[in-house]
């Protein structure tokens, strides 16, 4: 069995190749993991059964028609599925959690405790030098809505409840205006955790926006085009929103112009609330590989139809 493993950082494909073949070592399954080079490889043409990586050049599917099936090293899928030189029966498989989730209900319960202390109020406070002690908010006046229930949704909601935070969850399944107009209503602080597909796409607009508690704070830790985001500018330009904490944006790197960053009801971070985590990721793909060795069906499979 012949893995490539395909990563455009030359030290991130060395690493992932080193623990994948630990990985395998001692398994009972011979396993020839090796890097994909586009320019060594076209001298030398790795024919793998399995490929791991993230963002594969154009070349490599074109060069790999016995692929098997590619393992995306990331939960969301939304740039593979772009490509339009995958194959369309290829099967593509998704990380599910392996370490993402703990580090998403950490960088959200941040947020959410950031905006029930009124910590902006309190740096203001401190940047005036007023010592001037303000009344305590409840967790209770300030109820959660998650935006994706997966794996993730589901870690991040199980955090805040044990914070003291009534949680709700929106999922595909909820589907209906009014169910989303009463998901909305119902919410203070809205987390963005859904995949990005053309059904969810500029899903958080104006009118989403406005149905929204009074205060509400908006926390996209999902994709930026789930968001509208001149209409977002204008929510919070106009008090609709009391802030935003952003870490994924329509354009990345966040171009140095956007008003973003230097609003001052935004936080910003560089697309980091949940990164792949080397060893939970390479145990997930191992297992998912041996388990379609043995002939099983392996979860994270990607359904086309869906686009997650």
């Amino acid at each position: 069995m012949k893995i490539a493993v395909v990563f455009a950082d030359e030290k991130e494909r060395l690493n992932w190749t080193q623990a994948l073949q630990a990985a395998f070592a001692g398994s009972g399954i011979e396993a020839e993991v090796s890097p994909y080079n586009a320019q060594a490889s076209a001298n030398n043409p790795i024919k793998a059964d399995y490929a791991v990586g993230w963002l594969p050049p154009a070349a490599f599917f074109a060069a790999q028609p016995q692929l098997k099936a590619f393992f995306n090293a990331g939960a969301g899928v939304d740039a593979i599925l772009r490509s339009k030189t995958v194959p369309a029966d290829l099967a593509i498989y998704r990380l599910e959690d392996a370490g993402m989730g703990l580090q998403m209900a950490q960088y959200c319960a941040l947020e959410c405790l950031h905006v029930l202390g009124q910590r902006e109020a309190y740096a203001e406070d401190q940047r005036h030098g007023r010592w001037q002690q303000r009344e305590p908010l409840d967790a209770l006046d300030y109820p959660v809505g998650i935006l994706g229930m997966g794996v993730l949704g589901q870690q991040v909601a199980t955090s805040l409840q044990a914070l003291g935070f009534p949680v709700q969850g929106f999922r595909r399944q909820d589907d209906s205006p009014a169910n989303w107009q009463r998901f909305l209503q119902a919410t203070r602080i809205l987390i963005l955790l859904a995949p990005l597909t053309e059904k969810t796409r500029g899903m958080i607009n104006a009118e989403a926006l406005d149905l929204l508690r009074p205060g509400a704070w908006l926390i996209n830790v999902a994709r930026g085009p789930l968001v509208v985001e001149a209409d977002l500018l204008h929510a919070l330009d106009h008090g609709l929103l009391a802030g935003a904490s952003l870490d994924v944006f329509c354009q990345e790197p966040l171009d140095p112009s956007s008003r973003f960053w230097q609003h001052p009801k935004v936080r910003i971070t560089p697309h980091v609330a949940a990164c792949t985590l080397l060893q939970p990721a390479v145990k997930q793909i191992a297992a998912k590989i041996m388990q379609l060795i043995s002939g099983e069906s392996p979860s994270g499979k990607i359904d086309r139809k869906l686009a997650y």
